[in-house]
């Protein structure tokens, strides 16, 4: 029972940052927040997340500067150009990013 009250806070921390959280971007924000010193480029994470290049390419710019419909994204990722191969993106977590991640270890890190 006690997992799924942390689950509850965990989710609850999302939504407060952004009402339009998904679990999908959650699972993705998560994973590259928990490899920071790894380069994750966009081209990667299809394969790991069993979702479509588009749907990521859209998860990752909502969750960066804006999202496709020309909505201010979350900001918490930054996308920038891969400099071997000019057509990916690498992400990685950005400090507004880092501070939710901290927040999300401290519930799931806690004992009680």
């Amino acid at each position: 029972m006690k997992s799924l009250i942390k689950l509850k806070m965990v989710m609850d921390e999302f939504t407060t940052e952004h009402y339009k959280i998904t679990a999908n971007m959650i699972t993705i924000f998560c994973y590259i927040a928990a490899r920071p010193e790894e380069v994750i480029t966009t081209r990667d994470l299809p394969a790991i997340f069993g979702l479509p290049q588009t749907t990521i390419n859209r998860l990752i710019r909502t969750m960066a500067e804006r999202s496709y419909a020309r909505e201010e994204g979350f900001k918490w990722l930054r996308q920038t150009v891969d400099p071997v191969d000019e057509r990916q993106r690498i992400v990685e977590v950005t400090a507004k990013g880092r501070m939710l991640a901290n927040r999300v270890k401290e519930i799931l890190e806690d004992d009680q």
